[in-house]
Formats: C-alpha cells, structure tokens, sequence
C-alpha cells in the first residue's frame, strides 16, 4: 500500500464519534501524517475559533464527514437530517482555503443526510457502509493519491506568461499569477 507522508489531513466532524474514529484510522492506515481532530487537541487558553484556525494552517487537506447529527425544520414544517453547524462553517473554510477543484476537502457522506443545493454536483465518497467496505476505502485511497500527485508536481507557468520570457528562470517562494 501506498504512504503519503507529506499529507497532513485535518478531519472536520459532527456528532458520531464512532465514525470519525474509524476514518482516522483509516487514514493512518493509509500512510498519512498524524490526522488533526480538534476535540482531541488541547486548548491550551485558545478560543474555539483561535485553536481551529491555528491547527488547521499546518494542514494540507481536509477530511470532512457529513452525518445526520441534528434535524432541521423548513418554513413549510418538513424535518430534515443536517450535519452541525460548524460541520458546515468549517467546510467551507476549506473550500475557501484550497479551492474547491483542488481536490484537497474530501467530503465522506453517510446517507440520510440532506445536502444544500450549493453543494450540488459536488463529488463526495458515500460511506455509509463504513471504511471497511472495500469500494469506500479504495474511492477513499484514489482521492488521497490524486492529491498527493497534484501536490507533488512541480508548478507551471502558464504559456502565455511563458512566452514573454527567457534565458534561465528560478522560482523562489511563492509565486502567484494574477490578471
């Protein structure tokens, strides 16, 4: 099996316990640094928000479970299943801190779950037959290699910025391209 040790994963998560379990272990199981679980991070006089924006930065992906934790009632009286709040919140950080085509937020669903109309044609791992079943951990082993190659490769200039340049280039640091 393959190891992916410069992927630091930070496992955004509600209320089911047992299942956040099971997908850190099998993210270890995987080869992946040490997975950032906040519940089981020490505070250490930070608030919330302060310890999640401090111990998310030295991660490079997110592993978000959507469960039906809690239920929701429409306008209308009709009750759904949604994930937490901060379920929510916390993945749409992600998707604003890597973009969302990166790859890099994987969004693991258990069925039951109602999902917002924004996160239409969003692509997600249905694991509500756990990470045991063989079909999820190899979807869920596909998405991390992805990601690892996408992070692995070198960057490239786009070819109408290249076109304007020559002799020998050496890109330091971080370089961003804007219009």
């Amino acid at each position: 099996m393959a190891s992916y040790p410069t992927l630091k994963p930070f496992v955004v998560h509600g209320h089911d316990h047992a299942f956040r379990d099971e997908v850190v272990a099998h993210l270890k199981s995987l080869g992946l640094l040490e997975p950032v679980v906040l519940d089981g991070v020490a505070s250490a006089g930070r608030t919330v928000i302060e310890k999640f924006e401090e111990e998310s930065a030295v991660c490079n992906l997110a592993v978000v479970l959507l469960t039906p934790d809690d239920k929701g009632t429409t306008s209308g009286g009709s009750t759904y299943n949604t994930a937490r709040p901060n379920v929510w919140i916390e993945l749409g950080y992600f998707i604003a801190r890597f973009g969302r085509k990166t790859g890099q937020t994987i969004l693991i669903y258990k069925q039951g779950l109602d999902i917002p109309t924004d996160l239409a044609g969003v692509l997600y791992v249905d694991a509500t037959l756990g990470t045991a079943d063989a079909n999820v951990a190899k979807r869920l082993e596909m998405e991390i290699e992805a990601i690892a190659l996408k992070l692995s490769a070198p960057p490239t200039i786009p070819s109408a910025v290249a076109s304007g340049l020559s002799g020998d280039l050496k890109i330091e640091g971080v370089v961003r391209l804007t219009r």
